[in-house]
């Protein structure tokens, strides 16, 4: 589901880390302190990427991942590691759009042209997809789901993407912007302009409310199955 773990970003990588002073050991009796934050601002000069970053994903590994439009980085919280075409084979593009950790521990990486797993440390282009991809989600089964901007919903089977779209409910002229899988499997589909979708049980859906959002730019679900639309 990727929900939790994930940060949207709008540019440039801050690192924020939260300082506890000495003080806020003290007695329970003593006024307490103003927390201290030590702010570092990471750009092109300490080898990222690309200085706009879309979001962040830690893996269960530990490390930070950031996709960029110039590449895809790693940070194992001193130095970055760059991964590009020119690097990195397996990356169909440099331009990346979208990460998600399955449960397996593989990395799923959505590009500019298509979509690509990390495992093992190998990086590997899946085929059967080759327009820009605008999400990444995982059911709780394991079914893995991708979005193509302007070409529907898509399903990883048998490691190759198949078009789950029925012509009707998604339309080319809508774009998806993002897609979000639920604790029950259901899988929702954010468009532009705001209208919103569903796929569950090989059926796609609208739900009465649809037309209310102006515009989605976010699906967050809690631990206790309340999902939250920004």
């Amino acid at each position: 589901m990727c929900s939790w773990r994930s940060i949207g970003l709008g540019c440039a990588l801050v690192l924020l880390g939260l300082l506890v002073p000495q003080s806020s050991i003290r007695a329970a009796e003593d006024a307490p302190e103003q927390e201290e934050f030590a702010v570092r601002v990471f750009d092109n000069k300490d080898a990222l990427p690309n200085p706009v970053v879309r979001k962040l994903v830690q893996t269960r590994d530990g490390y930070l991942w950031i996709p960029t439009d110039g590449g895809l980085a790693r940070f194992d919280g001193v130095r970055f590691a760059a991964f590009r075409t020119s690097n990195t084979p397996g990356l169909p593009v440099n331009a990346i759009r979208g990460l998600c950790e399955a449960p397996d521990g593989t990395l799923w990486v959505g590009t500019q042209r298509g979509l690509a797993r990390y495992a093992d440390g190998v990086f590997t282009t899946v085929a059967g997809l080759e327009p820009p991809s605008s999400g990444i989600a995982i059911a709780p089964d394991g079914r893995l789901f991708v979005s193509a901007l302007t070409q529907g919903l898509w399903e990883l089977v048998d490691g190759r993407l198949v078009n789950r779209s029925d012509g009707k409910t998604i339309q080319p002229a809508e774009p998806i912007q993002m897609i979000h899988a639920d604790a029950s499997g259901r899988v929702w589909i954010a468009q532009r302009g705001g209208r919103v979708a569903y796929y569950q049980d090989g059926v796609f859906g609208r739900p009465d409310w649809s037309d209310r959002i102006p515009e989605v730019s976010r699906f967050l679900e809690h631990p206790a199955g309340v999902l939250w639309i920004a």
